[in-house]
């Protein structure tokens, strides 16, 4: 038994990282200390100054282990390291933790080729990204094809008497077979460069004079090809259009938070110019300062990607210096992380973190007007004085066996998954769903918090056998039936002794509350299915109790295969000795086929 009293003192005065766990050994947090002892022990000390994360915390910490460092920046790398391999629960943790394309100009080779990477190595190429939009990656990467011939293809380039099929149509001069000169070649290759940095000025004039040159020549479908290719570039640029007077590479992290949910917005730019944008939804962001939150934020997504830009700018940071060094040591150059209080990277920061709020914002709006539209609708179609939260019941049993009520609740923010109930039948024996029904009514209408309706999984009787038990509780509450049709699909409403049929927005809406209460009432069915299953095979062996029961199957994964093991591999379980091994595999006889 871990005893925290005890291992508390046994704690080092080194710098490291801790790893708190739960009851089940799950790892539930990860934490750096510059002195294990007094960081670890602060959790247990009864303060009021600790945050609702930090209660949360330590009420589910039944262990905890730890790791020493040589100092404060290899405990960083650790921390990192553990949390992305891990991800802890109580940790703030990315939802979209991808890395991102480049385009690799390769100017080791004789005729460069251009290709799109995931790595950013440290050779002679020239790389332009991070790219998070692979449509408009893969659109840059066939306009610069449709406007500069060069090759795609890996032909060797030497000894090469024909050329390829590119060759032939015009979208490549063949350096294979010694059509083009290197200088010649080069002169497309700077000019490529030149547009992935942004400068399309001299493109734009040459396309415009062979323009004018087909047109007055009346070669009109290659006027309007090159037309077409100039709005292409134009377009490039449009995108590229806010600048900064520096030409370093860097990010500027926005961020915004709304309740629970926090967006940060990241602005890649690449010498000087906006080259492209990225947003992420950020989970565990409750109770967390802003500084914490972005701290940690950078701390994950710099340690997925090949690439760190000279500058970092954010609003806030906890620890600039040892992150700093961290960010130094990963990417192997100088790395600045700047919280800027007026000035362009200011007026830039701003606006990467307006342009997160309106991603909250936009979901918000989306989310809740939804719901806020559907629920005014049902209380105009059911004529209810107030309707601000639904209930929605369903049974699920096989022939009586293993019956379970399950309820979700709905409010005008969507579903509350925070109040959905399953309740296991105790009262009523074989397969009666009316006093199934009843009873889980019953058992719900202790408690307070009660809904203004109640959405029963059925048609009159389910409906019926609500009203009845809510009459002796005394409780006045509109019933509701979900009607299905013969193909089990919602066709309508039961209300007040009527069936309703309902406009197509509304019924999409009864469709998809009926869906998600059957989805959750036989989950929970199947859950105690399997589980009765399993109970009844190999409670009936010798010397198999509780524990050995959960090795067996978590060694083969199911009963299946327990069934088809032999003894030997039986005992290769831990704890199954060869009379236990033999009286499993002599059980399991009647069940092999």
């Amino acid at each position: 038994m871990f005893n925290i009293a005890n291992e508390l003192k046994k704690l080092p005065n080194n710098p490291g990282v801790y790893i708190m766990k739960n009851k089940d050994n799950k790892i539930i947090y990860i934490g750096k200390a510059i002195n294990l002892k007094k960081r670890v022990k602060q959790y247990f000390q009864k303060s009021a100054s600790h945050t609702p994360k930090v209660k949360q915390i330590v009420k589910n910490i039944t262990s905890f282990e730890y790791i020493i460092t040589d100092n404060e920046l290899e405990a960083l790398i650790l921390e990192c390291n553990l949390i992305k391999q891990n991800r802890p629960k109580y940790n703030i943790l990315l939802k979209d933790d991808k890395t991102y394309p480049y385009i690799k100009i390769n100017l080791n080779e004789k005729f460069p080729t251009i290709n799109i990477v995931h790595k950013h190595n440290k050779d002679k190429a020239k790389y332009f990204g991070p790219y998070s939009n692979a449509t408009a990656l893969k659109n840059t990467i066939k306009l610069i094809y449709d406007l500069w011939p060069i090759r795609r293809c890996k032909k060797q380039l030497k000894n090469n008497k024909r050329p390829c099929l590119n060759y032939y149509i015009k979208k490549c001069k063949a350096p294979c077979c010694k059509f083009i000169n290197e200088d010649k070649y080069n002169e497309m290759i700077e000019q490529i460069i030149d547009f992935l940095h942004g400068d399309s000025r001299l493109i734009i004039k040459d396309l415009q004079e062979k323009m004018k040159t087909c047109a007055n020549n009346l070669e009109f479908e290659k006027a309007i090809e090159l037309r077409d290719k100039i709005l292409a570039v134009k377009n490039v640029n449009e995108k590229q259009k806010i600048e900064s007077s520096s030409e370093i590479n860097r990010d500027v992290i926005g961020f915004s938070r709304m309740k629970n949910t926090g967006v940060v917005k990241i602005f890649f730019i690449r010498n000087g110019k906006i080259i492209d944008q990225s947003h992420f939804f950020l989970n565990g962001t409750e109770n967390r300062t802003r500084a914490e939150i972005i701290t940690e934020f950078i701390k994950q997504f710099y340690s997925e990607q090949n690439f760190i830009p000279k500058e970092i700018i954010v609003s806030q940071l906890i620890d600039k210096n040892l992150t700093e060094q961290y960010f130094s040591k990963l990417a192997q150059k100088s790395i600045k992380i700047i919280c800027p209080q007026k000035g362009e990277k200011y007026k830039l920061l701003t606006l990467a973190s307006k342009n997160a709020n309106m991603i909250l914002e936009r979901l918000k709006n989306n989310h809740e007007s939804k719901f806020q539209i559907q629920f005014d609708s049902l209380q105009k179609i059911l004529h209810l004085e107030t309707l601000n939260k639904i209930e929605a019941y369903d049974i699920s049993n096989t022939q009586g066996t293993n019956s379970v009520g399950a309820m979700i609740s709905i409010n005008k923010n969507g579903f509350d998954k925070k109040n959905f109930r399953r309740y296991k039948i105790k009262n009523v024996v074989g397969p009666n769903d009316y006093a199934s029904m009843q009873e889980v009514i019953e058992r719900r209408m202790k408690y307070n918090n009660k809904p203004d309706l109640l959405l029963i999984d059925g048609g009159r009787g389910h409906v019926h056998c609500v009203e009845k038990i809510l009459d002796e509780l005394k409780i006045a509450i509109a019933v509701c039936g979900m009607v299905k049709d013969d193909k089990h699909k919602t066709k309508s409403i039961f209300f007040n002794g009527n069936e309703i049929y309902l406009p197509n927005e509304i019924l999409h809406f009864i469709t998809r509350i009926q869906d998600e209460i059957h989805r959750f009432a036989i989950s929970y069915h199947r859950k105690l299915r399997e589980k009765s299953q399993t109970l009844s095979i190999l409670d009936n062996i010798k010397k198999i109790g509780p524990k050995r029961k959960k090795i067996l199957l978590s060694h083969f994964g199911s009963i299946e295969n327990i069934i088809n093991a032999s003894v030997d591999d039986l005992m290769k379980v831990k704890t199954i000795n060869s009379d236990i091994a033999k009286n499993i595999f002599d059980y399991m006889q009647q069940y092999r086929y």
